[in-house]
C-alpha cells in the first residue's frame, strides 16, 4: 500500500458530475445534500461502532478513533448548516427519519449497516480493513462531487475540509493494513 493510496495529493473524482450521485438524486439545495452526508456520516459510524468489538486492539483503537471521527464530521455538517440558513437540523428527527426509510441505516454505496456488519462477522482483518478503505475512498469521492455540484461557498469549505479527513482515514487504515500485510 505504500505509495498507492498515500501518495494521493489532490482530489481527482472523476467521471461526469452525475456519477455516483444516484444515492443523492435530487438533492440540490445546500441542506439536502449537507441532511444526506449526515446520514452517511452516521451510518459509517454505526459501522465502526460495532466492529471495533470484533476486532483485535490494534484495530479496535483505530476503529474507535474512526467512529469518534464520523460523530465529529456530522458535527461540523450540523454547524455548517446553521452558519449557512440560521437554522437547527433536528438530529432525532433525521435519525428516526433514517430508522424509518425502511433498511435502516446506511453507508455510501446505499449498503446497509447491518448487511454490512453481517458481511464482517468472521472476516478477517486484512478484509474488513479493505472494506473500510472502499468506503471512505467512495466517500471522499462522493464529497468531491458534492462539492462541486454546489455553488455556496460554505458548502464548498464543508466538503474539502470532509474530504482531507477522509483521506486521513484512508492513511490511517492503509498503515493498519500494511501492518497486518508485513
Amino acid at each position: 500500500m505504500k505509495g498507492g493510496i498515500k501518495a494521493w495529493n489532490g482530489e481527482t473524482a472523476e467521471g461526469p458530475p452525475e456519477a455516483g450521485m444516484a444515492y443523492f438524486s435530487g438533492a440540490s439545495e445546500f441542506s439536502e445534500l449537507i441532511f444526506l452526508a449526515w446520514a452517511l456520516e452516521d451510518g459509517f459510524g454505526r459501522f465502526y461502532e460495532e466492529i471495533k468489538n470484533q476486532k483485535e486492539m490494534q484495530a479496535r483503537d483505530i476503529f474507535i478513533q474512526l467512529g469518534r471521527a464520523e460523530e465529529n464530521h456530522k458535527k461540523k455538517l450540523l454547524e455548517a448548516y446553521e452558519k449557512v440558513t440560521g437554522e437547527s437540523l433536528d438530529t432525532r428527527k433525521m435519525a428516526a427519519d433514517l430508522l424509518d426509510s425502511g433498511n435502516g441505516r446506511t453507508m455510501e454505496g446505499n449498503i446497509p449497516v447491518n448487511e454490512a456488519l453481517q458481511w464482517a462477522s468472521g472476516r478477517e482483518l486484512n478484509e474488513i480493513l479493505e472494506f473500510a478503505m472502499s468506503l471512505e475512498a467512495n466517500a471522499l469521492d462522493l464529497y468531491a462531487k458534492m462539492r462541486r455540484s454546489t455553488e455556496n461557498e460554505s458548502a464548498k469549505s464543508v466538503f474539502a475540509d470532509l474530504i482531507n479527513e477522509e483521506q486521513h482515514h484512508l492513511d490511517k487504515l492503509a498503515d493498519l493494513l500494511d501492518g497486518q500485510l508485513s
